[in-house]
């Protein structure tokens, strides 16, 4: 895998009717800016899904369900350097909700700030799925016919 690509979790509701949409690509208020990845030079795409639906979360009812991907899109570190997005080392370690990963990192976008901040963290996130979708789906991987 390229050391310059960032490996992104898809969840269904960013890709309705097949298509992936820029959400994402952006973080949550819940995220505090942070988008989560896993670095491409530290795991496969497909070792990054498996784990990924291997983590928990609690729902309000105190019930603890899987997380969900469709699947495995990539943006590449430098695009994040061209949008002024820093990517930081974030390894989980010992999280009793989640399988340890040393390949997470995290996608920095606090340096997008302003009242049009917002606004800013849209048109990021529409030029990552950009080039997540330039370079395709990569896990898992269709068979063509």
């Amino acid at each position: 895998m390229n050391k310059d690509i960032l490996l992104r979790q898809v969840h269904p509701a960013h890709f309705p009717n097949n298509t992936l949409s820029s959400g994402a690509f952006r973080p949550t208020p819940s995220d505090k800016d942070q988008l989560s990845v896993d670095c491409g030079n530290m795991t496969t795409p497909k070792l990054s899904f498996e784990l990924h639906k291997k983590k928990t979360r609690q729902k309000p009812d105190g019930t603890t369900v899987h997380l969900e991907t469709v699947g495995t899109w990539g943006f590449t570190r430098d695009l994040c350097h061209t949008e002024n997005l820093r990517v930081l080392p974030d390894p989980i370690v010992g999280d009793t909700s989640q399988p340890d990963n040393i390949a997470h990192h995290l996608v920095d976008f606090s340096s997008i700030t302003g009242k049009n901040s917002k606004k800013k963290n849209d048109t990021v996130a529409k030029r990552l799925r950009q080039q997540a979708l330039e370079i395709g789906q990569l896990w898992p991987i269709e068979k063509q016919e």
